[in-house]
């Protein structure tokens, strides 16, 4: 995280304008036996119905660089009964942080992270790392023009994020339609 930036997550507002966690997890089609993996995973968002939908099968690897995050994903889990959850607290902009084996993981979600990191390509590196051969990268950022979420000058454009992951050897499967505060886009490792 950028020093002195606050942290904008993911959670929708009181009225539920932000990221509807269902839209997104129907977009990656999470199934029983999965191992998935939440980047900046917060307080859980995603990262509980992830676990749920990866079933007893499946494994989810929710990653943050706060213990308190991890806390909460933690009590959330035990709430839920989901025992499939392993809570890594790492920083992602250090190679290999996240310490999940190479070629390991059929999906990893990156929401609202990039837009803190100094080191975006170490992020989307280390995804790549852990993803096995065509499994899935989803980014979710917040668009350029929304008047909500950080300052526009830390946020990165589609665009841009497309260019970065260019020679990162993924291709695009599609965007998902997130509504006026998010893009989504799910890329495939080559």
């Amino acid at each position: 995280m950028l020093p002195n930036q606050q942290s904008y997550t993911s959670q929708p507002a009181g009225d539920g304008s932000f990221l509807k966690p269902e839209t997104v997890l129907d977009a990656l089609e999470i199934k029983e036996g999965m191992r998935v993996a939440d980047f900046g995973c917060g307080s859980g968002f995603f990262a509980i119905p992830m676990a749920e939908r990866a079933g007893r099968n499946g494994k989810m690897f929710a990653v943050d660089i706060q213990q308190s995050s991890l806390e909460s994903v933690r009590s959330r889990a035990r709430a839920k009964n989901l025992n499939n959850i392993t809570l890594i607290w790492a920083d992602l902009e250090l190679p290999g942080a996240s310490k999940i084996d190479e070629t390991s993981i059929d999906l990893v979600l990156v929401t609202n992270i990039l837009f803190q990191s100094e080191n975006k390509k170490n992020i989307l590196q280390e995804a790549r790392h852990i993803l096995k051969p065509k499994g899935k990268l989803a980014v979710i950022e917040w668009k350029e023009d929304t008047p909500l979420g950080p300052p526009r000058n830390f946020r990165i454009a589609k665009s841009a994020l497309l260019n970065m992951i260019r020679n990162m050897e993924f291709s695009l499967e599609k965007e998902i339609d997130l509504g006026p505060t998010h893009y989504g886009l799910i890329l495939i490792r080559q």
